[in-house]
């Protein structure tokens, strides 16, 4: 056997080694070669973009979980508390994110040769974990609150019916005094303003983590993205919950919005839940992104070449945290006669690896693996 390594100068790190004759007695050549670009893996800096801005994120649903708590308790608003509890989800899911992503800073190491890419996944899997507890917690609070409204308006109605009966001043008692009955107060509108702020700036940090998160292609951050999306529409759902509750006089309204907000959560836990451990069990990366690696390896594949013709097997990938990797198994045959050689393959290998890592986004690994028209 024989092996034949070089490094590629556009990235940190890459090899390739080639064996010749050694898998079939009518093989002429078999050669794989891959390549890691850990430049465009994630920085150690401290000023990292997904450090940062979960670090923003952090310190602002610290403040929003105390102020809607606070707000919620003192304006008597359930939904802007089942906000205030999100919030507080939020925040855990910081520190989550926040560890995850530190670990995924370190570089590979001889013990994981690979990087420490699936530590992302299992990140994202804890802070879906946190997501859907938070969401069923909410909404068993806003189902109870709920059937108590339900409850005291059928014993109300029983009451009205009875005194239909008796005597038509009770009646009118009853029926002036129907909103203040059970001891179901309405939630002040004070804690509308709360809600709203809310949504402007969470809309404001699920568009920054996102673009980050897209950048980096970083589940753990999409996550966190999610939750600050989702702390978005559960204040939507204050919002309307609460004005509904104050113009209309419908009690009810308030746990509804919660019940809502709770469908919502458990929806989002649940989505990205199951992205995480699609991810961390090796399943294929998106159909659209190897499109687009099948597309470039295409591109060099279709070119002419005098000495052989090159068939493309198979293309497949798979997604590590921020990093993807792609492999290609390519088919290699001489033409009119013509020998081709493991330097003739290797050339063929390394126009491939670029023409991937150049086209597809978010791709940092690429491995070429060359077969002669026998295999």
């Amino acid at each position: 056997d024989k092996h034949d390594h070089s490094h590629d100068p556009d990235s940190e790190h890459g090899h390739s080694h080639t064996t010749a004759e050694h898998l079939h007695s009518h093989s002429i050549f078999h050669s794989h070669s891959h390549t890691h670009d850990s430049s465009l893996l994630l920085s150690e800096d401290v000023t990292d973009p997904g450090v940062r801005i979960t670090r923003i994120g952090l310190w602002v649903n610290l403040g929003m979980a105390v102020a809607k708590g606070i707000g919620g308790y003192i304006f008597n608003s359930k939904a802007l508390m089942a906000d205030a509890a999100h919030a507080l989800s939020d925040l855990l899911s910081d520190f989550l994110t926040l560890g995850t992503v530190s670990v995924a800073l370190k570089r590979p190491t001889s013990a994981f040769p690979n990087g420490f890419g699936k530590v992302e996944a299992l990140g994202s899997l804890g802070v879906s974990a946190m997501l859907m507890v938070a969401g069923l917690g909410i909404g068993v609070n806003a189902a109870e609150s709920m059937y108590s409204h339900i409850f005291t308006a059928d014993e109300i109605m029983a009451a009205v019916q009875t005194a239909e009966h008796a005597h038509e001043g009770i009646l009118h008692s009853l029926l002036g005094h129907s909103h203040s009955h059970g001891g179901h107060d309405q939630p002040d509108l004070n804690a509308a303003w709360l809600a709203g702020g809310s949504i402007l700036i969470k809309e404001w940090l699920f568009q920054a983590t996102m673009k980050i998160a897209k950048d980096k292609k970083s589940t753990v951050l999409a996550a966190n993205a999610w939750h600050h999306r989702v702390d978005c529409l559960t204040s939507i759902v204050a919002l309307v919950a609460i004005t509904g509750s104050h113009f209309l006089h419908l009690d009810w309204l308030d746990p509804a919005g919660g019940l809502l907000v709770s469908t919502v959560i458990l929806q989002a836990g649940y989505a990205s839940g199951k992205q995480a451990v699609l991810e961390i069990v090796d399943h294929s990366m998106p159909e659209d992104i190897l499109d687009q690696a099948r597309a470039a390896v295409a591109n060099v594949t279709m070119q002419d070449n005098p000495l052989c013709h090159v068939e493309i097997l198979e293309v497949r990938g798979v997604k590590s945290g921020p990093v993807m990797s792609v492999e290609v198994d390519l088919r290699v045959s001489p033409k009119d006669g013509n020998v081709v050689t493991l330097e003739d393959a290797n050339k063929i290998s390394k126009l491939v690896k670029h023409a991937v890592a150049k086209d597809v986004k978010g791709v940092r690994a690429v491995s070429i693996h060359t077969f002669d028209e026998h295999e």
